[in-house]
C-alpha cells in the first residue's frame, strides 16, 4: 500500500461561503492550494483541522495537498468538495415572543434556488454567559465548532 499524505478528509457543506476541511497529516508542515492556484495556505501538521473562509457556495474546490518534508518534490494528493448552495437570503426570525413552556414560532425567508427544500434542520446552540452577558465567540454560525 503506498504511503498516504492524507489519512482521513471530511468536511461540512454549510450554507454559507466557508466550510471546514479536516485533516490527519502524516507530515510536520503541508501546504494546501486550492483550485486555480488563487491561495496558498500553510499548516502545521499536528493541525487536526483548517478553517478555509471566503469560499463561493454552490462550487467545486480541488485541494492539492503537499508534503513539504525532506523529500524531493514531496507526496502531492488531490481533494475535491463541493460547497453547499447559499439557500437563505436573510435570517428567520420569531413571529411572536418566546412562550413560558419554551415554545417560539419562527417565520422561515423564502428560498432563492431552484433545487426543492426538502426540510430545514434547525440546531439550537447554547450560549455561554460571562459577567451576566451572553458571549459571542463567532461572528457568523460557520464558525462554529459543530464536533463541539
Amino acid at each position: 500500500m503506498p504511503h498516504s499524505l492524507l489519512n482521513v478528509f471530511g468536511f461540512k457543506a454549510l450554507p454559507s461561503q466557508p466550510f471546514y476541511l479536516f485533516l490527519v497529516l502524516d507530515s510536520v508542515c503541508v501546504q494546501i492550494q486550492y483550485k486555480n492556484g488563487q491561495s496558498v495556505v500553510e499548516v502545521d501538521g499536528r493541525a487536526t483541522k483548517k478553517l478555509i473562509t471566503n469560499l463561493e457556495p454552490d462550487k467545486e474546490y480541488s485541494f492539492v495537498l503537499t508534503n513539504r518534508g525532506n523529500t524531493v518534490g514531496g507526496l502531492q494528493q488531490t481533494v475535491s468538495a463541493r460547497t453547499a448552495p447559499a439557500i437563505l437570503g436573510s435570517k428567520p426570525y420569531l413571529i411572536k415572543k418566546v412562550e413560558p413552556d419554551g415554545t417560539l414560532m419562527v417565520r422561515m425567508p423564502e428560498v432563492e434556488t431552484v433545487t426543492p427544500v426538502i426540510a430545514y434542520y434547525i440546531i439550537v446552540v447554547p450560549l455561554k454567559k460571562s459577567h451576566g452577558k451572553f458571549v459571542n465567540i463567532w461572528h457568523s454560525p460557520d464558525e462554529m465548532d459543530l464536533e463541539e
